[in-house]
C-alpha cells in the first residue's frame, strides 16, 4: 500500500515538473522574436539561354532574393535586359548579373561568332547609300535581297558573245527580281563597327559623317553589311555578286515573317503592267534633250 502511494505521489510530481518546464521554455520562446529576412528584388531567369542568345521578355522575371544570397551587381529591373544578349550561358533559376549580358555591339565586336545559329553561317556583301536603304538598316534587322543584271545572247558551243550582223555589239536585256527574304542582319560595317562607348573614338569609314559637334561622334555611313542565311543562301550571293549583279537590300518590318512571289522585272513587264506604248518611228525628233540618257537625267 505503502509503495503504491509511493509510485502516485512519484507520477504526479513528474507531471508537475514537467508542466513548469513547458511553461519556462514557452515564456523564453515568446520573449525571442523571429530575424526579419532583408530582401532584394533582382532579375532570374526562367529559360536557359545559351550564349548569344537574345534576352526575350519571357525569359526573365521578377523574384525577390534574401540580400546575403544575390551578387551585389544583380540587375533589379527587366528594363535592364531589354534589347541585350547572353554573353555567357545562363541556366534556368540563375539571378543575371551585369556581367552576364551584353549589347548587340558589344557581342559583335568581342564574339560575333556566337550571335549565327547552328545551321547557318555569316556572309558579307558591299553596300553603299542606296543598296542599304540610305544606311538605315542596323544589326537586328530583316533585309529582302533585290538582284538584276543583264543578259546577253551567246555562241552555245563557244560560249563567245555574239555581235550583230555587222560586227555591232548587242543590247542588253536587264532583268529585276526579288531573291532571298527575310534574311537577318548580323552587323553593319566593319568588324566592330557600332555606337561608340563613352568616350570611346570611331574610326572614319566609308560615307561615315559625325554628329553635331557637342554629341558623340556617330557614323551615319559604312560600306559592308553582314548577314545571317543558310550555306546555299550564301552560295547564291556568292554567285550573284561575282557575276557582277547588281544587289539591293530592301528593309522589312520586323513583324513580316511572310515570304511572297513577286514577276520578274524586265522592260516587257514594265510597259505591259503600265500600259506603256512603244513609240512609233518618226521622221523627226525632240530637241529638248539631245541623247536617250539625257533624257533619263
Amino acid at each position: 500500500m505503502r509503495g503504491r502511494f509511493i509510485l502516485i505521489l512519484g507520477i504526479i510530481l513528474a507531471l508537475i515538473s514537467g508542466l513548469l518546464i513547458f511553461r519556462l521554455l514557452s515564456s523564453k520562446q515568446a520573449g525571442v522574436q523571429p530575424q526579419k529576412v532583408i530582401t532584394r528584388k533582382v532579375v532570374v531567369a526562367v529559360q536557359n539561354l545559351k550564349e548569344g542568345d537574345k534576352v526575350v521578355p519571357e525569359a526573365v522575371t521578377i523574384m525577390e532574393k534574401p540580400v546575403d544570397e544575390v551578387p551585389a551587381d544583380a540587375l533589379g529591373s527587366l528594363e535592364k535586359t531589354r534589347g541585350k544578349f547572353a554573353k555567357v550561358d545562363i541556366y534556368q533559376g540563375d539571378v543575371i548579373t551585369e556581367d552576364m549580358l551584353a549589347s548587340q555591339y558589344e557581342i559583335i565586336r568581342e564574339k560575333p561568332v556566337s550571335l549565327v545559329p547552328p545551321g547557318k553561317v555569316a556572309f558579307t556583301i558591299k553596300v553603299d547609300e542606296l543598296s542599304s536603304v540610305a544606311y538605315t538598316i542596323q544589326p537586328g534587322d530583316f533585309v529582302d535581297v533585290l538582284v538584276s543584271f543583264a543578259i546577253l545572247d551567246v555562241d552555245q558551243n563557244s560560249q563567245v558573245i555574239k555581235t550583230g550582223p555587222e560586227g555591232e555589239p548587242q543590247t542588253p536585256r536587264y532583268v529585276a527580281q526579288l531573291t532571298l527574304q527575310n534574311v537577318e542582319v548580323l552587323s553593319v560595317g566593319l568588324k566592330g563597327y557600332g555606337p561608340p562607348e563613352a568616350g570611346e573614338e570611331v574610326p572614319p569609314q566609308g560615307a561615315a559623317q559625325a554628329q553635331q559637334e557637342e554629341q558623340p561622334s556617330v557614323p551615319v555611313g559604312y560600306d559592308y553589311v553582314t548577314l545571317i542565311l543558310p550555306q546555299q543562301d550564301a552560295l547564291v550571293l556568292k554567285y550573284l555578286r561575282e557575276t557582277g549583279a547588281i544587289i539591293d537590300l530592301a528593309l522589312r518590318n520586323p513583324d513580316d515573317k511572310g515570304t511572297v512571289t513577286t514577276e520578274a522585272v524586265t522592260l516587257e513587264y514594265i510597259m505591259r503592267r503600265f500600259n506603256i506604248p512603244a513609240p512609233p518611228k518618226l521622221p523627226y525628233v525632240s530637241k529638248s534633250r539631245s541623247t536617250p540618257e539625257e533624257a533619263l537625267r
